[in-house]
């Protein structure tokens, strides 16, 4: 049966409103990747490490990483552009997050990101279709909770 093949986590990003007051409350790339891994590590690790190894990641984003593009938009700034830091772009991209989450979970199955997927339905269907296909043993399929505006 797909559903015990699917494991479903829940991260929570923060809005603040209006956009860009501050880039305080805005958690980074790796702590919402932290909130995935600590709720998949432990299904994970109950499986073969066959099964865990192919796993696939399909992740949900209804939002940007705005601390990460506000500091690379800083670095852009500095020395008239010179400068720009390439560790802080690499954060920019909306598959930092997946990409941490792979990596630190050992996940070698295909990583695909949703963007403007808040509700988590093109990633769950998805992994489902790889599940039925049988292009992967178990999914992880990460969406985001409702954002809550201050």
């Amino acid at each position: 049966m797909v559903n015990d093949q699917i494991i479903i986590c829940r991260y929570s990003p923060r809005v603040i409103d209006p956009p860009m007051v501050e880039i305080a409350g805005y958690p980074t790339v790796q702590e919402l990747a932290m909130q995935v891994i600590e709720q998949a590590r432990e299904s994970l690790n109950s499986r073969d490490i066959r099964v865990r190894r192919n796993a696939g990641l399909f992740l949900s984003s209804n939002g940007d990483s705005l601390a990460a593009d506000l500091e690379f938009n800083a670095s852009r700034r500095r020395d008239s552009g010179e400068f720009i830091s390439p560790g802080a772009f690499r954060h920019t991209l909306p598959s930092s997050m997946a990409a941490y989450i792979s990596i630190s979970l050992e996940l070698r199955g295909p990583m695909v990101v949703y963007c403007g997927d808040g509700e988590g339905a093109a990633s769950l269907a998805a992994a489902e279709r790889w599940l039925k296909a049988g292009g992967i043993p178990l999914a992880v399929v990460a969406i985001p909770t409702a954002i809550q505006r201050q």
